[in-house]
Order: C-alpha cells, then sequence, then structure tokens
C-alpha cells in the first residue's frame, strides 16, 4: 500500500514540475495557471532564489529555493516562494511585509507597501520595486527573514508577457 501511494506522489509531483510548461526569458520563467472552475487567470513569474545565510549562521544555506511574483486576474500581485520539488510552499501569512529588495546594490526599499495593513504579501504592480528590478541586473532579497540573491536577467520581458497575459 505505501509503496503505491509514493508512487502515486512522485507522478503528481513530476508532472507538475516547474520545468513543464514555463516559458523562459533569460534567468526568469512565465506560466499561466488556469482550469475550468477558475474565475480568473492566474500567471506566475519565477526565478532561482540563491539563499546567503548571515555570516556566522549555523544553518547550511537552504538549496532548490525560487521566488517569484503571481498575478490574479489582472489585479493582485501577490509574493510566492516555493521550496524544492514539492510545489508551493509559503511562508506565514504576512510575513513578507518585511521583505525588502536592493537592485544593484542601492539602498534597499520595501517590497510590500507598508502604507497598506491587511493586505498582507501584496507588491504594488507599478511600485518602486519592480521598476527598479525592471531596468536592474541583480537583486538581493529580503523575504521574511531570508537574505538572497537573484538574477535580474529577463525579468523585465517576462513581467512585460505576464501583465499581457494576465488581460
Amino acid at each position: 500500500m505505501n509503496k503505491r501511494i509514493l508512487a502515486v506522489f512522485f507522478l503528481l509531483t513530476s508532472a507538475n514540475s516547474y520545468a513543464d510548461d514555463w516559458e523562459s526569458f533569460g534567468d526568469w520563467r512565465v506560466k499561466v495557471f488556469h482550469d475550468d472552475m477558475d474565475t480568473v487567470t492566474q500567471i506566475g513569474v519565477r526565478t532561482d532564489f540563491k539563499d546567503t545565510p548571515k555570516p556566522g549562521s549555523p544553518f547550511p544555506p537552504k538549496t532548490d529555493l525560487t521566488i517569484g511574483f503571481t498575478i490574479f486576474g489582472g489585479r493582485l500581485v501577490t509574493l510566492s516562494p516555493s521550496v524544492g520539488f514539492l510545489g508551493d510552499m509559503y511562508w506565514p501569512s504576512c510575513d513578507y511585509d518585511l521583505s525588502s529588495v536592493s537592485v544593484d546594490g542601492n539602498k534597499a526599499i520595501p517590497l510590500t507597501p507598508v502604507e497598506d495593513p491587511g493586505s498582507c504579501n501584496k507588491v504594488a504592480k507599478n511600485g518602486e520595486a519592480l521598476r527598479q528590478m525592471m531596468s536592474g541586473n541583480v537583486a538581493r532579497m529580503r523575504v521574511g527573514y531570508t537574505n538572497g540573491t537573484v538574477s535580474l536577467k529577463g525579468f523585465k520581458e517576462a513581467w512585460k508577457k505576464a501583465l499581457k497575459l494576465s488581460r
């Protein structure tokens, strides 16, 4: 019995792999998530997130991390981390409100709007963080309590494609 459950689990996780149906733009990937029960289209924009623990941290760097944004119905943008091959695993609610980004060594700015309490983990679609990311090369990010770096190669093109698909 356990072997059959394990086989089904691996079939499901491999069928939903990040390599399937993602369109690549440099180091970023875009995918439409939609089925006949969805009332709005959901667009995912993802890239690899390289964990950079603080010096002297007793914990080894996390591996197989991805990060990105999800657009729901052309209106809402949320931060979306994913850990490993098991699919999306979200950090605690509102944990992202502590998040910041520094593009190409510029001063860190908040990813989520601090002036809008109650809109946890939402990123302004036309906000300063995304504008800087579209014109940058590398971003250092703090997501919740985790620091890391992401390449911005292809981000501008991926973001434009995602916005187009969300209309």
